[in-house]
């Protein structure tokens, strides 16, 4: 739902149409947003502690002194990141819900406002795709993006800082090593973003075939041209299929990518140890 269509569709106007999602997400919602980052900092910083905790646990039991004080720390930690970044990715949830309905009844009402030349230049198809296919991308991205992406930035500098406190060698051997996988990453999705964009317009091509067929019931009945209908319709979906195979295949190279980043940090490291 990168923009809605515009009653003259020129540039400018798309433009003021085009939709900022955090902005859009966090207007009129400043408590709330302060709430929701305070417990994602709060959930980063007992992840980051908690190995420390663990490391300072087993030193204690080793030189036989007690350690009831250190494991209770441990599962203070564990328990309080968890309940941390579970109500605050409950609240970031029924905000993006929020957000999905206001630019639902924002795009029901602007389709309705169109000329119908505009409406029907862009298609019954499309329009109704923004309500649908559309909106669970924004979703989606709204579930990964405002939390989840700073949180794992919080932790991975906060990681490279205590990396960097125990053996600052050991850290750029391990950062030279990870560069590469980002390197591989950034292409893949970059292609990624590239097909998805191809399989949103197919996606919209093809509901507006469908629904065009749909009112045309009767006359392709009339002229029982029922399977040619249907040829042309399973031609569109197989060219959405064909998109969205290229898509899982490169969808399917992140995990290895990132598993392989990780394998060449850690026999990196043990190296660079040795």
């Amino acid at each position: 739902m990168g923009h809605v269509v515009t009653e003259h569709g020129d540039t400018h106007a798309e433009e003021a149409w085009r939709l900022h999602v955090l902005r859009e997400l966090a207007r009129g919602k400043g408590v709330q947003v302060g709430v929701i980052a305070v417990l994602a900092l709060a959930s980063t910083g007992a992840t980051l502690a908690l190995p420390m905790v663990v490391g300072r646990l087993l030193a204690v039991i080793q030189s036989g002194d007690n350690p009831v004080w250190w494991v209770l720390a441990m599962v203070a930690a564990g328990f309080g990141s968890a309940a941390a970044g579970a109500l605050a990715t409950y609240l970031l949830s029924g905000m993006g819900r929020r957000l999905i309905l206001r630019l639902r009844v924002r795009t029901m009402r602007h389709a309705l406002e169109l000329r119908l030349r505009d409406a029907q230049a862009e298609g019954p198809g499309n329009l109704v795709s923004r309500l649908t296919a559309d909106a669970a991308m924004v979703k989606n991205l709204i579930d990964i993006g405002p939390m989840q992406l700073p949180m794992a930035g919080i932790t991975v500098a906060g990681t490279l800082v205590i990396m960097g406190l125990l053996d600052w060698v050991l850290l750029l051997i391990t950062v030279a090593a990870f560069l590469v996988a980002v390197g591989l990453i950034t292409l893949v999705v970059k292609g990624l973003r590239r097909t998805y964009t191809a399989v949103q317009g197919e996606v919209g091509g093809l509901a507006q075939h469908f629904v065009a067929a749909l009112g045309a019931l009767t006359i392709i009945k009339a002229y029982r041209a029922e399977k040619i209908t249907g040829d042309r319709l399973a031609e569109r979906a197989g060219r959405v299929a064909q998109l969205e195979a290229v898509a899982a295949r490169m969808e399917s190279l992140m995990v290895p990518i990132i598993t392989l980043g990780q394998q060449v940090a850690l026999v990196s490291v043990v190296i660079g140890g040795g």
